[in-house]
């Protein structure tokens, strides 16, 4: 039965009219089409801190209109676009006779969210929009020619809900038709075990395998939390039905090129990691593999789940 347009989930894609944002885009449309989500392009307008006079008013206004306008035009544009390689993919899997898969409709929907904190701003409009992902690139080029660091602001975003929004970051166009492996590294961090619960979500979800690279312990703490983890892991993804395997990760190379040559390995499609690790795996916070990488935001203590 179809999902009404009022209940579905929403994938959300930072939109400032650049090949970054169509790459963006052609991911979170891959996704959407897979679970029946739709997609909604949000264009950024910062709003200055002080709004004097009416002229002020009405050139943020006309600023508006004009980007809406322009949204619209192209959520027009990429709605017809995007909907003729889903058909493609819906007749490609009938033909194959794949039956665990399906293609559902997606609407792309057009929004200009003005805003004078990004991060707060865009807690209270995953709340008010039932936004379930969002997929961007690592900035965002605004009208004034200066650029966000999309990484930092949706890193900070804080919800009042008790889950957190994830979201992909990506570099390039997708090259498979849709996602069917993800790599998670494993390591002896306490938070790891929310990632888990993350991940056997989303398997089950997008219909992916899973994937786990496992760091090498290097003392007793970090076997005993590896340990740890591993034994949780496989509870919750047996649990949960999860097509999954365990790799151990050479002990005398770094964590980054154990990620990259597996990546390579399995001819992945995203990388999972929790938003917090970035920098131990990631030099700088930059992403540096091709592949997307999903970042997971923890829950603050008082909301996470006793394991």
């Amino acid at each position: 039965m179809a999902m009404s347009e009022d209940l579905k989930k929403v994938i959300l894609v930072p939109w400032d009219f650049s090949e970054n944002s169509e790459k963006a885009l052609a991911h979170a449309y891959q996704l959407a089409q897979m679970v029946g989500d739709n997609v909604m392009l949000v264009h950024l307008i910062k709003r200055p801190r002080f709004l004097i006079g009416n002229g002020a008013k009405s050139k943020l206004h006309a600023l508006e209109q004009e980007a809406h306008e322009k949204l619209r035009g192209e959520a027009e544009r990429l709605s017809k676009q995007l909907a003729a390689k889903r058909e493609e993919l819906r007749i490609s899997l009938e033909e194959e006779a794949y039956q665990s898969r399906q293609v559902y409709e997606v609407s792309i929907l057009p929004y200009v969210l003005t805003y004078r904190n990004l991060s707060k701003d865009l807690a209270k409009f995953y709340s008010q929009m039932g936004v379930n992902l969002v997929v961007a690139t690592a900035t965002y080029q605004l009208e004034s020619k200066k650029s966000i660091n999309l990484v930092e602001a949706l890193r900070k975003v804080e919800s009042e809900r008790l889950t957190t929004v994830p979201f992909i970051l990506v570099k390039e166009f997708p090259t498979h038709r849709y996602y069917t492996d993800v790599v998670l590294p494993l390591d002896s961090s306490k938070n790891f075990k929310e990632s888990i619960r993350w991940v056997a979500f989303l398997s089950s979800y997008y219909h992916c395998n899973v994937n786990i690279i496992k760091a090498p312990a290097l003392n007793a703490s970090m076997k005993q939390g590896i340990t740890s983890n591993t034994y949780f892991t496989k509870k919750v993804l047996d649990a949960s039905n999860v097509v999954y395997g365990i790799k151990n990760a050479d002990r005398n190379s770094d964590v980054l090129s154990e990620i990259e040559k597996f990546v390579k390995e399995i001819d992945a499609d995203m990388v999972l990691v929790m938003a917090d690790r970035i920098n131990r795996i990631f030099p700088r916070g930059e992403i540096t593999i091709d592949v997307p990488v999903m970042l997971i935001n923890p829950l603050a203590k008082r909301k996470q789940y006793f394991y």
